[in-house]
Protein backbone atom coordinates (compact mmCIF):
# COMPACT_ATOMS: atom_id res chain seq x y z
CA UNK A 1 0.00 0.00 0.00
CA UNK A 2 1.24 3.54 -1.18
CA UNK A 3 1.91 6.15 1.24
CA UNK A 4 -0.13 8.47 1.75
CA UNK A 5 0.53 12.29 2.43
CA UNK A 6 -1.58 14.14 5.08
CA UNK A 7 -4.45 16.31 3.90
CA UNK A 8 -3.64 19.54 5.20
CA UNK A 9 -5.02 21.43 8.30
CA UNK A 10 -7.74 23.40 7.61
CA UNK A 11 -6.48 26.10 10.07
CA UNK A 12 -3.54 26.41 7.55
CA UNK A 13 -5.02 26.54 4.07
CA UNK A 14 -7.54 29.28 5.75
CA UNK A 15 -4.28 30.94 6.93
CA UNK A 16 -2.65 31.15 3.55
CA UNK A 17 -5.50 32.35 1.86
CA UNK A 18 -5.70 35.29 4.24
CA UNK A 19 -2.61 36.26 3.87
CA UNK A 20 -3.10 36.10 -0.32
CA UNK A 21 -6.25 37.88 0.34
CA UNK A 22 -4.04 41.04 2.19
CA UNK A 23 -1.29 40.96 -0.52
CA UNK A 24 -3.60 41.36 -3.14
CA UNK A 25 -5.46 44.07 -1.65
CA UNK A 26 -2.56 46.37 -0.34
CA UNK A 27 -2.15 47.42 -3.73
CA UNK A 28 1.37 46.62 -3.68
CA UNK A 29 2.91 48.08 -6.93
CA UNK A 30 3.02 45.09 -9.33
CA UNK A 31 6.22 45.65 -11.11
CA UNK A 32 7.45 45.05 -7.68
CA UNK A 33 6.03 41.42 -6.76
CA UNK A 34 8.12 38.80 -8.53
CA UNK A 35 11.00 37.91 -6.12
CA UNK A 36 13.68 40.07 -5.80
CA UNK A 37 16.98 39.27 -6.57
CA UNK A 38 19.78 41.51 -5.29
CA UNK A 39 23.27 39.68 -5.39
CA UNK A 40 25.68 41.56 -3.59
CA UNK A 41 23.47 43.96 -2.15
CA UNK A 42 24.94 43.73 1.52
CA UNK A 43 23.30 47.03 2.75
CA UNK A 44 19.87 46.33 0.80
CA UNK A 45 19.89 42.67 2.77
CA UNK A 46 20.84 44.18 6.33
CA UNK A 47 18.29 46.58 6.27
CA UNK A 48 15.50 43.76 4.97
CA UNK A 49 16.56 41.46 7.90
CA UNK A 50 16.45 44.75 10.69
CA UNK A 51 13.25 45.93 9.80
CA UNK A 52 11.42 42.32 9.89
CA UNK A 53 13.00 41.60 12.75
CA UNK A 54 11.93 44.95 14.10
CA UNK A 55 8.28 44.76 12.58
CA UNK A 56 8.24 41.33 14.53
CA UNK A 57 8.97 41.85 17.78
CA UNK A 58 5.96 42.30 20.28
CA UNK A 59 7.91 45.51 22.24
CA UNK A 60 7.80 47.61 18.57
CA UNK A 61 4.04 48.01 18.01
CA UNK A 62 3.17 51.44 16.80
CA UNK A 63 6.78 51.72 15.02
CA UNK A 64 7.03 54.48 12.81
CA UNK A 65 9.87 53.86 10.16
CA UNK A 66 11.72 55.38 7.19
CA UNK A 67 13.80 54.56 3.81
CA UNK A 68 15.04 56.97 2.83
CA UNK A 69 17.98 57.87 0.13
CA UNK A 70 18.32 58.34 -3.27
CA UNK A 71 16.57 57.37 -6.36
CA UNK A 72 17.30 53.77 -7.63
CA UNK A 73 18.61 51.98 -4.24
CA UNK A 74 15.15 49.40 -4.18
CA UNK A 75 13.76 51.22 -1.61
CA UNK A 76 9.84 50.55 -2.78
CA UNK A 77 10.84 47.04 -3.53
CA UNK A 78 12.93 46.90 0.25
CA UNK A 79 9.16 47.97 0.92
CA UNK A 80 7.49 45.25 -0.83
CA UNK A 81 9.34 42.58 0.50
CA UNK A 82 8.98 43.64 4.08
CA UNK A 83 5.32 43.99 3.49
CA UNK A 84 5.31 39.93 2.37
CA UNK A 85 7.05 39.24 5.51
CA UNK A 86 4.78 41.17 7.63
CA UNK A 87 1.84 39.26 5.90
CA UNK A 88 3.49 35.67 6.37
CA UNK A 89 4.00 36.36 10.19
CA UNK A 90 1.29 38.39 11.35
CA UNK A 91 -1.36 37.78 8.78
CA UNK A 92 -2.79 40.84 9.29
CA UNK A 93 -4.13 43.51 6.51
CA UNK A 94 -1.74 46.17 5.11
CA UNK A 95 -1.51 49.01 2.57
CA UNK A 96 0.88 50.87 0.11
CA UNK A 97 0.04 54.06 -1.42
CA UNK A 98 2.08 56.90 -2.54
CA UNK A 99 1.50 59.98 -0.92
CA UNK A 100 0.05 61.75 -3.72
CA UNK A 101 -2.40 59.21 -4.84
CA UNK A 102 -3.99 59.64 -0.47
CA UNK A 103 -4.19 63.11 -0.89
CA UNK A 104 -6.08 62.95 -4.38
CA UNK A 105 -8.23 60.24 -2.76
CA UNK A 106 -9.21 63.17 0.39
CA UNK A 107 -9.46 65.72 -2.58
CA UNK A 108 -12.16 63.45 -4.48
CA UNK A 109 -13.84 62.93 -1.28
CA UNK A 110 -14.78 66.62 -1.04
CA UNK A 111 -17.99 66.04 -3.23
CA UNK A 112 -19.37 65.09 -1.43
CA UNK A 113 -17.63 62.06 0.38
CA UNK A 114 -16.40 61.53 3.54
CA UNK A 115 -12.57 62.84 4.92
CA UNK A 116 -13.00 61.09 7.98
CA UNK A 117 -13.64 58.05 5.91
CA UNK A 118 -10.59 58.14 3.73
CA UNK A 119 -8.07 58.36 6.74
CA UNK A 120 -10.24 56.12 8.46
CA UNK A 121 -9.17 53.43 5.56
CA UNK A 122 -5.48 54.20 5.92
CA UNK A 123 -5.69 53.86 10.00
CA UNK A 124 -7.09 50.49 9.99
CA UNK A 125 -4.82 48.21 8.06
CA UNK A 126 -2.32 46.81 10.50
CA UNK A 127 1.03 48.07 8.32
CA UNK A 128 1.14 51.03 5.81
CA UNK A 129 3.30 51.91 3.73
CA UNK A 130 3.70 55.30 2.18
CA UNK A 131 5.76 56.28 -0.65
CA UNK A 132 7.00 59.17 -2.16
CA UNK A 133 7.13 61.18 0.60
CA UNK A 134 8.53 63.99 -0.48
CA UNK A 135 5.97 65.02 -3.54
CA UNK A 136 3.35 66.47 -1.65
CA UNK A 137 3.99 67.67 1.80
CA UNK A 138 4.30 71.14 0.98
CA UNK A 139 1.36 73.16 2.59
CA UNK A 140 -0.58 73.39 5.72
CA UNK A 141 -3.48 71.14 4.95
CA UNK A 142 -1.40 68.23 3.47
CA UNK A 143 1.51 68.70 6.05
CA UNK A 144 -1.68 68.78 9.17
CA UNK A 145 -3.75 65.84 7.01
CA UNK A 146 -0.08 63.67 7.10
CA UNK A 147 0.15 64.58 10.68
CA UNK A 148 -3.20 63.88 11.85
CA UNK A 149 -2.70 60.50 10.13
CA UNK A 150 0.41 59.47 11.47
CA UNK A 151 -0.26 60.82 15.26
CA UNK A 152 -3.76 58.35 14.78
CA UNK A 153 -1.58 55.29 14.02
CA UNK A 154 0.97 55.99 16.58
CA UNK A 155 -2.14 56.32 18.96
CA UNK A 156 -3.39 52.88 17.76
CA UNK A 157 0.04 51.49 18.10
CA UNK A 158 0.08 50.82 14.45
CA UNK A 159 3.70 50.23 12.53
CA UNK A 160 4.26 52.93 9.38
CA UNK A 161 6.79 52.83 7.18
CA UNK A 162 7.78 56.44 5.23
CA UNK A 163 9.63 56.23 1.88
CA UNK A 164 11.39 59.12 0.42
CA UNK A 165 13.96 60.17 -2.00
CA UNK A 166 15.56 62.79 0.64
CA UNK A 167 18.31 62.29 2.78
CA UNK A 168 18.23 62.53 6.59
CA UNK A 169 18.28 66.66 6.84
CA UNK A 170 15.66 66.39 4.10
CA UNK A 171 13.52 63.79 5.70
CA UNK A 172 13.30 66.14 8.72
CA UNK A 173 12.20 68.90 6.76
CA UNK A 174 9.68 67.33 4.43
CA UNK A 175 7.71 65.02 7.50
CA UNK A 176 8.00 68.36 9.92
CA UNK A 177 8.76 68.25 13.34
CA UNK A 178 5.90 66.34 15.10
CA UNK A 179 6.29 63.30 12.89
CA UNK A 180 10.29 63.24 13.21
CA UNK A 181 9.76 63.37 16.72
CA UNK A 182 7.45 60.73 16.80
CA UNK A 183 9.95 58.55 14.58
CA UNK A 184 12.68 59.25 17.45
CA UNK A 185 10.68 57.93 19.98
CA UNK A 186 9.44 54.71 18.36
CA UNK A 187 11.29 54.14 15.40
CA UNK A 188 14.21 54.74 12.75
CA UNK A 189 15.89 55.78 9.47
CA UNK A 190 17.69 53.37 7.00
CA UNK A 191 19.65 55.26 5.14
CA UNK A 192 19.44 53.40 1.75
CA UNK A 193 23.22 54.31 0.63
CA UNK A 194 24.19 51.86 -1.34
CA UNK A 195 25.20 52.24 -5.28
CA UNK A 196 21.98 52.55 -7.42
CA UNK A 197 20.27 48.92 -9.09
CA UNK A 198 19.45 51.03 -12.22
CA UNK A 199 23.54 51.84 -12.64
Amino acid sequence: MGSQSLPETSWQSQDEQKAEEYLHNAHLPPRHMKTATRRGAEGWCRALTMIVGRLQAEDTKGSLLALIGPRGTGKTQLAVEIAKAYVSFHCKPIKYIKLFGMFLELKESFNGGSEREVIRNYVNPDLLIIDEIHEKLDGVWTRGTFTHLIDLRYDAMKPTILIGNVDKKEFAEVVGSSVYSRLTEVGGIVQCSWDSFRK
